[in-house]
């Protein structure tokens, strides 16, 4: 529990965050990138005071959704930038790779901030330790979202207070997800959108975010190219747990959606007899993939259940 002491430094922390003032108007950038700290927290996902750019897809993800309740439509969706100027603040510090320490120390001109000049230049950014430390305690992180509520949205308050308790609301159900309780009963089940990122975030994390059929890894900000795909489909089975998942590159989640493709319980891929007539060129990719190995999670309680690779196997199509 903070010491009320410990709580007025974080919250005297966080009202003295100076975001961009342009045409009258404080960019939200900084407040965003903030609010999404604490959701950090709330996901247990940040054990330690470091947050990496690239690697920590969840900070930009959900940055990317509280920028997108409050901006304007050309105001530019850079988590970037924030991720940088803060350390203006002392709220915030970056710590810069080996040989970087002038170029973080000074920042980019104006407009210089981007996603590469952040990999090639720092290794992570660290809160304050105050703010680290009380962040773990869930009545620090609401006074905190409270506080940057009120003093950079007052005008928005509903709309960005709706998206806070969307977003809590995701993370508590993908924390039963994690813990392999899955809510079965409707009533119980978040609304789609948050089910889904839900869904999406404890899927991917298990996989790695690697591509089950390709193998393929990719972690960009603002790019989702390996999706999280359900073995039996939600309207069948109400089942997000990791075991009825598979995470997968577009291409392939869509054949699979479409009885083309099938994960086997023998662990290696399948295919429909219509990918099979070899006078069709476009269709090597996935005579390729025909006995491959499935590339499934390191952890076992994370693969996939026999019943649901099973589902999918009798539903391979011959057109």
């Amino acid at each position: 529990m903070s010491s009320s002491s410990d709580i007025d430094r974080t919250l005297k922390l966080v009202l003295g965050v100076k975001p961009k003032r342009e045409d009258d108007r404080l960019k939200p950038h900084k407040p965003c990138l903030l609010l999404a700290v604490p959701d950090l927290f709330e996901a247990e996902v940040l054990h330690k005071n470091q947050i990496e750019f690239d690697s920590t897809p969840r900070l930009i993800e959900t940055f990317n959704t509280y920028f997108d309740a409050v901006a304007t439509p050309n105001e530019g969706k850079r988590a970037c930038m924030p991720y940088v100027h803060l350390a203006s603040d002392e709220i915030w510090y970056l710590e810069p790779l080996p040989g970087c320490e002038q170029a973080v120390r000074e920042k980019p001109a104006k407009g210089g901030v981007t996603n590469q000049w952040v990999r090639d230049n720092v290794r992570f950014a660290q809160l304050n330790e105050s703010f680290f430390t009380t962040c773990f305690d869930a009545e620090v992180r609401n006074a905190i979202r409270d506080a940057i509520v009120e003093k950079f949205f007052s005008t928005q308050s509903d709309k960005i207070r709706r998206v806070i308790n969307e977003s809590v609301a995701s993370i508590r159900y993908e924390l039963e997800l994690r813990r392999n309780e899955p809510k079965r009963e409707l009533h119980n089940v978040p609304n789609e959108d948050t089910r889904s990122a839900s869904f999406r975030r404890v899927v991917l994390a298990a996989y790695d975010f690697r591509c089950a059929a390709t193998g393929w890894r990719i972690v960009l900000p603002n790019v989702k190219l390996i999706e999280a795909a359900h073995l039996i489909p939600w309207s069948k089975s109400k089942d997000d747990s990791v075991q009825n998942g598979i995470a997968l590159t577009p291409t392939y989640h869509r054949a699979m959606d479409a009885n083309l493709i099938a994960p086997s319980t023998k662990g290696v891929w399948k295919i429909s007899d219509v990918f099979k007539d070899s006078r069709i060129k476009d269709y090597d990719h996935f005579r390729e993939l025909e006995g491959k190995r499935v590339i499934l999670p390191n952890k076992l309680a994370n693969r996939p259940k026999d019943e649901a690779l099973q589902y999918r196997e009798q539903r391979l199509k011959d057109y």
